[in-house]
């Protein structure tokens, strides 16, 4: 995300924005996606930056502290007009030590087609990457996701400046 805002905004807006934001946390984050999470819906915070999927983990899962945790909170995606939501991206790929090449080749091949896609998606509560897939009701319940399709090939040349703007920050 650091990267992203890096690459659209530049390193000064950047490193405004992370001060800002660092000066207004409640606490310093530590933990998973979910424990901050956690956080919100005991009150120890008002927000926390999660990857979406965990909150729909959360409505999911055998255990009813976190299914409390889901009912106490919601979700809000970013909304840009101008460069959308930064997202992850999931991939696949085929190493030279690889012993069963083709094997190999015709899974990732499946990994691409719409009926894989929309198992993953639907069953790990992501949003899908093919405009051809509904989201499903319950993560279109969540709200549309204007994503950010133009950062990504960019990312990793501010990867390394990104993380020494937060380790600088007390993020």
């Amino acid at each position: 995300m650091v990267a992203s805002f890096i690459y659209h905004y530049g390193e000064d807006w950047t490193k405004n924005w992370i001060q800002n934001f660092s000066h207004n946390l409640a606490m310093r984050p530590n933990g998973n996606d979910r424990d901050q999470m956690r956080k919100v819906a005991r009150g120890d915070c008002d927000i926390a930056i999660a990857n979406s999927y965990y909150y729909g983990m959360l409505s999911n899962s055998i255990k009813q502290s976190d299914r409390d945790t889901y009912q106490k909170i919601g979700i809000v995606l970013p909304q840009t007009t101008e460069i959308g939501s930064h997202v992850n991206i999931s991939g696949a790929a085929l190493t030279h030590s690889a012993k069963n090449v083709d094997n190999a080749i015709k899974f990732i091949e499946f990994l691409t087609t719409k009926k894989a896609e929309k198992i993953y998606a639907h069953s790990n509560f992501k949003f899908p990457v093919r405009a051809d897939i509904p989201a499903g009701e319950f993560i279109a319940s969540w709200g549309k996701l204007n994503a950010d399709t133009q950062a990504i090939i960019h990312l990793p040349l501010y990867h390394k400046r990104a993380a020494e703007i937060i380790a600088q920050s007390n993020w």
